[in-house]
């Protein structure tokens, strides 16, 4: 007896076909999956799926077409979900970097104040970025020593590190000067702790600007225990720069790297309090809620409730 010949699917549309082809790259691009647990996603057999990859399935193909587009569809919301936008030079950004560009033009230091979630890292970071040699970037940390900052100096220009803080200090001033007296940010002033004086001397021996980049509590914090040295530090900051909030044009600039519903950018800035990273993470999670279609106000209510409060 002949064998049976497989009877061909019922025709499908050119967007069916590529939904196939679509679902079939991506597990296969993914080192974890196997045509069983691709199959599993679709609630089918191994024989089925690969019956409808091969174009001969005699059943309901439309039916599990429809499912993968809906497991694609899922699989780009998750992946949108974790893109946050790229950086864009929003009003915030462009005050930061025109700041920046006093302190280091004049050789002063300011103070930048800002509160969290404002965007001030990423301008920081695009402003060192972009002027590259004529700035460098260091990011305090808890427990930040004046030894820490001068080796980050010293890493960042080519030097060896030989003796003690006091020794290499003097190397390391030289080469800012020789550099062309570069800006020097410290983003997460907060925690300079010892270091500030460090910085003080910096600015007065290799005469460079100083951007200092915290949160009011480093003025308090100052204020609140005042010393010589710490008088000595204020006495250099010159320029400063408070900033709390985004303004709405900038928020619609961020929220359009995501798909909306019209009505859900304005719930989404009447819940981020004027926060740029806030509003992203509702917008990102939100966006998961939406699982691929176009982002709802109830899929926005829903991500500001699931995030911590903005006052607790």
């Amino acid at each position: 007896m002949p064998p049976k010949t497989p009877r061909p699917r019922p025709p499908l549309s050119q967007a069916q076909e590529q939904t196939i082809l679509d679902f079939v790259a991506w597990y296969g691009g993914q080192p974890e999956m196997s045509l069983a647990r691709a199959a599993d996603t679709l609630e089918c057999s191994v024989g089925t799926l690969s019956a409808i990859i091969n174009g001969n399935y005699p059943g309901d193909t439309a039916k599990y077409v429809r499912r993968m587009a809906e497991r694609l569809a899922a699989v780009r919301a998750d992946d949108a979900a974790l893109r946050e936008p790229p950086f864009m030079m929003l009003s915030a950004a462009e005050k930061i970097f025109s700041f920046c560009e006093r302190c280091r033009s004049t050789r002063k230091m300011g103070f930048l104040c800002t509160q969290h979630g404002i965007g001030k890292t990423m301008a920081l970071s695009a402003y060192a970025d972009e002027h590259g040699i004529s700035s460098v970037l260091i990011t305090a940390f808890k427990n930040f020593t004046s030894k820490r900052l001068l080796l980050d100096l010293a890493r960042r220009y080519g030097l060896d590190w030989h003796g003690s803080d006091a020794q290499m200090f003097r190397p390391i001033a030289a080469k800012l000067r020789v550099a062309g007296h570069p800006l020097v940010i410290v983003d997460e002033a907060d925690f300079l702790g010892s270091a500030r004086d460090t910085i003080r001397h910096l600015h007065d021996q290799a005469a460079v600007g100083v951007v200092l980049a915290g949160t009011p509590a480093f003025l308090e914090a100052l204020r609140r225990r005042p010393s010589t040295t710490d008088g000595q530090f204020l006495s250099r900051v010159v320029y400063n720069l408070y900033i709390d909030k985004i303004v709405e044009e900038d928020g619609r600039r961020l929220a359009d790297h995501f798909t909306l519903a019209s009505a859900a950018w304005q719930r989404a800035w009447d819940l981020c309090g004027a926060n740029a990273r806030r509003l992203v993470n509702i917008l990102m999670l939100a966006t998961q809620f939406a699982r691929g279609d176009k982002v709802a106000p109830d899929h926005v209510a829903g991500a500001a409730a699931s995030l911590l409060p903005v006052e607790l």
